[in-house]
């Protein structure tokens, strides 16, 4: 299990760093088209199309067909910028949809693979960042050419070591930090449970956006963000085991509270209600399979949904 986490950790980095690179490489060398319409084009279709694959990923009996279909649109639009090097538009376009359709076969995966241990969908949802700062920050068409071989190379890893492994299709934890058993009326507790998550994770969006837009974002202070999501993501599953699911939404919130009352006038509360605005997101992953324990696409991607809002609700 722990090499199949690996590879999907990987392929998760190295997917954000195609589009990044592919998306900013793109737009650097054409000026006269909008930016803000590229990027949201790319945006709505990565994460507000994930319920719909999320859903169809479930669905699905051959799931790796999922990856490959991902591999091949995120390819397509890597060599068309490479070959042509325009058509923003349509290149944001299979951006997205590849993006989209690996994100949720990976959420999936993981979870399924791992029976929903909250530590493995932090080290998972993890690397995104790592490779969107990496796209973001140091694209070129040299640094797009290595991710998408890469990304072939990694994902055939992934296929093969998929078809050799037999995975019980099963939710159950194995880091029981939530019973769903002992709670009363649960066919009614769901839908409100997952709607409650999914606004949690709404304001999320908005707050980590609202924490870094009036700062400088210089090189070493976009790497000190960087780390400290990727380090906050990583790292919470293991603070929500080790501490309790209550417990460590309580310090969390508490200390997000502090930090945003600090933040305009302290870089360190800002850093530091970052990481732990991120601790929280292996808890949501973890708890939207409670609910949801045998739509795990179909969880993943609903969260995945409400970034966007939240995005733009924070730039309002």
């Amino acid at each position: 299990m722990r090499l199949r986490l690996c590879l999907n950790s990987l392929l998760h980095f190295l997917v954000d760093g195609v589009c990044a690179c592919c998306l900013f490489q793109l737009l650097a060398d054409i000026t006269t088209v909008n930016t803000v319409a590229v990027v949201l084009t790319y945006d709505i279709l990565a994460f507000m199309t994930q319920p719909l694959t999320g859903w169809l990923v479930d669905a699905m009996k051959q799931r790796q067909r999922m990856l490959i279909a991902a591999v091949a649109f995120l390819i397509t639009a890597t060599v068309t910028a490479l070959i042509v090097g325009r058509w923003p538009f349509i290149i944001a376009t299979l951006l997205g949809i590849g993006n989209s359709l690996f994100h949720v076969w990976g959420g999936r995966a993981t979870t399924v693979s791992t029976r929903n241990d909250i530590r493995a969908h932090g080290v998972f949802v993890s690397t995104g960042a790592l490779g969107l700062t990496s796209g973001i920050m140091f694209h070129s068409w040299w640094l797009l050419t290595v991710y998408a071989v890469l990304l072939c190379a990694t994902a055939v890893l992934a296929l093969r070591y998929d078809q050799n492994e037999e995975v019980e299709e099963c939710i159950d934890p194995s880091t029981p930090l939530f019973k769903l058993e002992s709670l009363t009326h649960q066919e009614i507790l769901r839908p409100i449970a997952v709607a409650g998550i999914m606004l949690f994770v709404l304001f999320r969006a908005w707050i980590g956006e609202r924490f870094t837009m009036d700062v400088d974002r210089t090189l070493p202070l976009v790497a000190a963000i960087t780390c400290l999501v990727w380090i906050g993501k990583a790292s919470g599953g293991w603070i929500a085991l080790r501490l309790g699911l209550v417990t460590t939404i309580c310090i969390v919130i508490a200390g997000i509270g502090v930090c945003w009352i600090l933040h305009s006038s302290s870089t360190a509360a800002m850093l530091a209600g970052l990481f732990l605005l991120n601790t929280t997101m292996p808890v949501t992953l973890y708890l939207a399979n409670v609910f949801l324990p045998r739509r795990p696409g179909l969880a993943f991607g609903l969260l995945a949904a409400v970034l966007v809002p939240g995005y733009l609700l924070a730039q309002l």
